[in-house]
């Protein structure tokens, strides 16, 4: 009986904060509700410009230009706040805050990440690795949210010899995505800074990616994406609803719900007819879809290989590209022939790095894991019951309730007849067989 009062008010206590934003037809404002038996029904009065869900046991809303942290009980824990992202702690748990003049960083557990505030001199997030700056007196500090504490970075010096340059080194570099020496940041809005830290182009985008080898970025504002280019100019303005890095000369963009495809010059190469576009291997051929139904374009629209197939391509190399038929995947090259034929339930690419592809039969046996290389050549005659990583270049795999290794060709050269092995350590790995432990090397020979 106790267990289930427990039960039952834990089920009471998880409906009274299950609430959900909503946003008011009349004001064009947000309130929170609740949902009843008999619908949404209202919990408070407070109308919020802007509000985010509960993503964590925290939300952030704004009234009058000013933040406030929320809680499940729809009480203000704190605040009023200059600035917060509404977006943060669905991010990444955290959110970047402004609080009296000064910057720090509030987790989900509503309490303050660093110790001081930081000053408004200079302040940015890079979204990238989840790592914050920021610049006082001629010097740059840097802090990643899991270390909590900063640390200085040697590419602020401010002080030389006379006659001398200051000396610098790249330290930044490791920290923020540099494409074109610009590295996108964030410090309410997006904007971007060269290796010195100085800002170069304005921090007025909602979002802003890296510099590419076409030398363009996409960035977005007021709800609609354009590209910069090498020139720190925008050169294609904001004016689509998604788009994707120029690949070449050529990039994907979203009109509502229809993709296509544009050069720089913002004439359409491919027109607005599919609903899916993404291009596979850099700059040449596009995975896109036409009803229900993928096939592979290039960059002036050529149908490369029809639209037959009922997933988006992988594109291994060679030529060479993962597809779905008839509910199963295989290998297939730029002329469609089946390298690998299509019995795979499912594929795996976590040795792909050794250009070799694991797919799994459809077929329900003990060993159903087989292992092709990129050209679709199996490298197995058996099938594996597991299949591991590779580690000093050997990877352990297991047949019939025992163990061996493959090599980096995928091919077995350490026969499956361990019933335990570890990884090659210094060349060497312990193993047991008939009740006896002892090491070998990477031939399978023997060692102490």
């Amino acid at each position: 009986m106790k267990k289930y009062i427990i039960l039952l008010l834990i089920g009471y206590a998880a409906n009274i904060y299950a609430q959900e934003a909503i946003k008011d037809s009349a004001t064009g404002k947000y309130y929170f509700a609740r949902e009843t038996e008999t619908g949404m029904e209202r919990v408070n009065n407070i109308l919020y410009d802007e509000v985010s869900s509960f993503y964590t046991k925290y939300a952030l809303g704004k009234i009058a230009g000013k933040w406030y942290i929320i809680d499940q009980k729809l009480q203000h824990v704190r605040g009023p706040l200059d600035y917060a992202d509404r977006e943060a702690f669905d991010d990444n748990g955290e959110a970047a805050i402004k609080w009296n003049g000064y910057w720090n960083v509030l987790t989900h557990k509503n309490k303050l990440l660093f110790k001081h505030g930081v000053p408004d001199s200079m302040f940015f997030y890079s979204p990238l690795d989840q790592s914050y700056f920021y610049q006082f007196k001629g010097k740059t500090y840097y802090a990643q949210t899991r270390k909590k504490r900063w640390k200085e970075l040697k590419c602020y010096i401010d002080s030389a010899a006379p006659g001398e340059e200051p000396y610098r080194t790249y330290d930044l570099e490791q920290y923020l995505n540099f494409g074109n020496n610009l590295a996108p940041v964030k410090k309410e809005k997006y904007g971007y800074i060269n290796m010195k830290g100085e800002t170069i182009i304005p921090f007025i985008y909602d979002f802003a990616n890296e510099f590419n080898s076409s030398n363009t970025a996409v960035v977005k504002k007021d709800n609609l994406y354009g590209y910069i280019d090498s020139s720190k100019k925008m050169f294609i303005p904001c004016m689509f609803d998604g788009a994707k890095p120029f690949r070449g000369t050529v990039a994907a963009v979203q009109k509502g719900y229809w993709y296509g495809l544009i050069n720089m010059q913002r004439k359409t190469v491919a027109p607005f007819d599919y609903s899916y576009l993404n291009c596979i291997d850099n700059n040449v051929l596009y995975t896109a879809k036409k009803g229900a139904k993928f096939g592979i374009i290039d960059s002036n629209n050529h149908i490369v290989i029809p639209f037959d197939y009922e997933s988006e391509f992988v594109y291994i190399n060679n030529n060479c590209f993962i597809a779905k038929q008839d509910g199963y995947f295989g290998l297939i090259n730029i002329v469609q022939r089946k390298l690998v034929p299509f019995n795979f339930s499912e594929y795996d690419l976590s040795l792909k790095d050794k250009n070799l592809i694991v797919f799994k039969s459809k077929v329900d046996t003990k060993n159903p894991y087989h292992i092709y290389n990129a050209f679709g050549d199996k490298r197995d005659e058996q099938g594996y019951e597991q299949i591991s990583f590779f580690l000093n270049d050997r990877c352990k795999v297991k047949c019939n309730g025992k163990y061996g290794f493959i090599d980096a060709s995928g091919y077995e050269v350490i026969p499956c007849q361990y019933d335990e092995v570890g990884y090659f350590i210094s060349n060497k790995s312990r193993v047991k067989k008939e009740g006896k432990k002892f090491y070998i090397d990477k031939t399978g020979q023997k060692v102490k």
